[in-house]
């Protein structure tokens, strides 16, 4: 039976046989046999001092510090298995540990080259051999060790002459033992592998590093760069006229007409009996009870002097939103898509009836809202905003709105350019957005649009999402999983024929994205099958590349050029980003207490904003861990909305400090949040001196759009 380590230390220890065996060993004799005898050292004659043999090369210093008491040997404890034997120390002896235990082994002879008798041996009990002076080390192999300590290529001989002596390692020299430590890479190689080899992508990218690494979460006014890598030029500019589009005015009037034959803008809108959203905003010690009716508005400098922004209702369920783009001065346009109403806020809501499944195309009287936003001369928010435009149609409410990105500079100022959006009835409709002449701040004018400028279809599948590669090319995600690219110049038969159709995942896609200006023809997917694509639309079997797999799927993708990096959900609380050229690994930004619903980005600038089903919007900077990978990651909450269903009444909380997340910190726990709180979509204005213009989109219909831009002065 073993002995434990106190009682070992206890019994007197007689090692006659081999004084360097194991003490757990319950070797008694040595076997008799002739091939096998085992050595005994002869007993050193410098000293009357009873220690360990004295072996070559050993001299008078190393015997006396190596002769410590026996009682003292006793009470060590052995931490570690392996052992390294100093040089000064006799050598390791080779051979099994358990075969030289059962008297197998050999000691080499002592300096007299004479044996001793080991009978005589056994037959002493005086004899005390003190035990050599060991250092102990966590098990590596043997080859590793030589590496660590510094060992030189001669004394891998050593092992052939029957002994091998390791050198002591070098503390001053400080070691890791972390693994793949050979294949870790520094700021220079984090280039390479993100921007590629081409100088000038490195300088703008040099440039890129030294405008966003310094920025914690939220942008500052020294952080903006319009599209570094876009070059003059480089978009094919097409004009592709009104098309097909057909639009007729509207009037409004309070009620429907009486004999119902009449259709009027009121039924096109989000419904006016929904009742008026109360919410509490500000600071603790001032906080006010706001009631937003349907289009109402609050300005945020009453809850604060230094906010710049506004709160209104856009009177339904939030569903997608975008700024118009080309409007680097005078009014901005924000395009806001609504469901007819909101969650219902009562305490004890009914049933709602079974609906159509979301793969069943479903038309329905609804409106896509535009609305303008004053500025001053430095182009910041200056004047309560209004809805300009009522675009009334019946194709049920649009699932994604998308305006064309290509930079051009409109010949009329009240051309806002090309929107494109996907609607319920599964179709893809683009519509040429115009102010009327007698378009005037503060009036609201109802345009039905009985046609589009184009329309597009697949047949027996449902578009889901999509995104502009030119002016005049768009790409399409659909119910089903396929891509579809259309290019609108060219008809076959009066109808859009897709000229790529392809299937790329296996399940409904939530967000599409392309890589515009960089790459304009790679686009990013998200899907329900839960994972993340980026492809090549110039050969999309071949250049196709897949991420990890989320359990939960994301439900929003962007594309970050400045950083030549993708922004998606993973998990669905985690926001990571993608570099184009290692899309295969993520790198955590911020971190949400619910499922991330949206996620954007801005040309102007390197920040990220995400909102959750917990109510939270989120800022975050992908820059910082993309140039420096051990540099400390910060994510900033905008705000927090939440919703108390005993009272019907929401709150917005603000003022929230700088947090730091890193990817081991606490774990998520998700649960099941309020839908009426949920952030659904967010958006940055991508204008020039408007890229601090922060866009947050609620389930319960409040729009909060706010100049967050953190200036010098």
């Amino acid at each position: 039976m073993p002995t434990t380590r106190s009682s070992r230390a206890a019994k007197p220890v007689q090692y006659s046989i081999d004084p360097y065996q194991d003490p757990d060993s319950d070797a008694g004799q040595c076997q008799e046999n002739e091939d096998d005898e085992c050595q005994v050292p002869e007993k050193s004659r410098s000293s009357n001092r009873r220690g360990p043999p004295k072996l070559p090369g050993q001299d008078e210093s190393a015997t006396d510090a190596n002769s410590d008491s026996f009682e003292d040997e006793e009470g060590e404890e052995e931490e570690e298995e392996d052992v390294y034997v100093s040089e000064e120390e006799t050598p390791r002896i080779r051979g099994n540990s358990r075969s030289r235990g059962r008297g197998q082994g050999r000691i080499s002879e002592g300096p007299s080259g004479r044996r001793k008798d080991t009978a005589a041996l056994i037959n002493s009990a005086s004899v005390r051999v003190h035990r050599r002076h060991e250092f102990r080390t966590p098990r590596t192999s043997r080859k590793r060790r030589r590496r660590a300590a510094g060992e030189d290529t001669t004394n891998s001989d050593t092992e052939d002459d029957g002994s091998l002596t390791l050198k002591l390692p070098n503390p001053s020299v400080k070691l890791t033992y972390r693994p793949r430590i050979n294949q870790a890479t520094g700021k220079r190689e984090r280039l390479f592998t993100t921007y590629g080899m081409n100088t000038h992508a490195l300088v703008i990218a040099t440039g890129v590093r030294d405008r966003s690494l310094g920025v914690p979460a939220v942008p500052e006014e020294g952080s903006f760069e319009p599209n570094p890598f876009w070059q003059e030029g480089q978009d094919e500019l097409v004009d592709l006229g009104d098309g097909m589009q057909k639009v007729e005015r509207m009037e409004y009037y309070d009620v429907d007409s009486v004999d119902g034959t009449e259709a009027t803008a009121e039924m096109y809108m989000p419904s006016k009996n929904e009742e008026p959203i109360k919410c509490i905003i500000g600071p603790g010690a001032e906080q006010k009870l706001l009631t937003f009716q349907r289009f109402g508005i609050f300005n945020l400098k009453e809850s604060g002097k230094h906010k710049k922004g506004y709160i209104l209702n856009a009177g339904g369920h939030v569903i997608s939103m975008e700024w118009a783009p080309n409007r680097p001065k005078g009014v901005q346009y924000l395009a806001i898509s609504t469901k007819k109403s909101g969650p219902d806020r009562s305490q004890f809501p009914e049933p709602k009836p079974i609906t159509k499944p979301i793969y069943a195309p479903e038309s329905s009287p609804s409106c896509i809202q535009i609305w303008r936003f004053p500025t001053s001369e430095d182009v910041k928010p200056s004047g309560p905003p209004s809805m300009a435009l009522a675009l009334c149609h019946e194709w049920g409410y649009a699932q994604h709105l998308s305006w064309c990105p290509i930079k051009k500079t409109p010949g009329n100022q009240k051309e806002l350019g090309l929107l494109g959006g996907v609607f319920r009835d599964g179709k893809l409709r683009i519509m040429r957005i115009v102010l009327p002449d007698d378009d005037t701040d503060g009036d609201c004018i109802f345009l039905k649009i009985v046609e589009p400028a184009f329309e597009c279809s697949i047949k027996d599948s449902m578009c889901s999402s999509l995104a502009w590669i030119s002016d005049h090319e768009i790409v399409a995600g659909t119910t089903t999983g396929e891509i579809a690219v259309w290019d609108l110049r060219y008809k076959f038969e009066g109808e859009f024929i897709p000229t790529q159709l392809f299937p790329l995942h296996h399940s409904y896609i939530t967000q599409l994205a392309t890589c515009y200006p960089s790459f304009p023809y790679h686009i990013l997917t998200a899907s329900m099958d839960g994972y993340c694509r980026l492809t090549s639309l110039l050969d999309p079997f071949a250049d196709t590349i897949v991420n990890n797999r989320s359990r939960i799927a994301p439900q929003s993708i962007t594309w970050v050029d400045a950083l030549q990096a993708a922004v998606s959900s993973e998990e669905g609380a985690w926001i990571k980003y993608y570099p184009l050229r290692r899309f295969y690994s993520s790198t955590m930004l911020a971190r949400h207490s619910g499922i991330s619903s949206s996620v954007a980005s801005s040309r102007m600038h390197t920040i990220a904003l995400s909102g959750g089903t917990e109510g939270e919007a989120i800022f975050s900077n992908p820059a910082r861990r993309m140039f420096h990978a051990k540099i400390k990651n910060y994510q900033q909450t905008w705000f927090q909305l939440e919703f108390a269903q005993s009272t019907g009444m929401f709150r917005i909380n603000e003022g929230f400090k700088l947090d730091m997340k890193e990817p081991l910190s606490a774990m998520v726990h998700s649960t099941v949040y309020p839908e009426q709180s949920a952030i659904a979509t967010v958006c940055w204005n991508p204008n020039d001196n408007c890229g601090g213009w922060a866009t947050a989109g609620a389930a319960c219909g409040l729009v909060r759009a706010e100049d967050v831009t953190i200036y010098t002065e």
